[in-house]
């Protein structure tokens, strides 16, 4: 008879589960002493209109000039907040560590291939 405890953990997606592209986070510590991280994604924004400007004299070409919102240049749309206890934190430093060496491995890899 083996002396090991066995968990058995099943997964299970919320209801309210979405998917985002992110190009950042902010956040801080609240009151409670958790962390938390806003997740951000910068966007440009696309031209609200577009003006055709047609060549004096009607000889040439047509000028497409893109009209964009004069008060602002990226819109960052706050997609989430999630909120965690300090001593979550070390975990997901060595998880996002574990991603960026397998990425930068992978990469440099890459690059050296296709220099070759």
């Amino acid at each position: 008879m083996s002396d090991k405890q066995v968990i058995r953990v099943r997964f299970e997606q919320s209801p309210r589960y979405v998917e985002f592209h992110a190009t950042g986070v902010w956040g801080g510590v609240n009151w409670f002493g958790e962390l938390v991280m806003e997740i951000v994604e910068d966007l440009r924004l696309v031209p609200e209109r577009l003006e055709v400007v047609l060549p004096e004299e009607g000889v040439g070409k047509p000028e497409e000039k893109p009209v964009f919102p004069e008060d602002v240049d990226i819109v960052r749309v706050r997609h989430a907040r999630v909120t965690m206890p300090m001593s979550v934190v070390p975990s997901i430093i060595n998880w996002l560590q574990e991603k960026w060496d397998l990425y930068t491995k992978t990469t440099v890899s890459q690059i050296r291939t296709e220099g070759e």
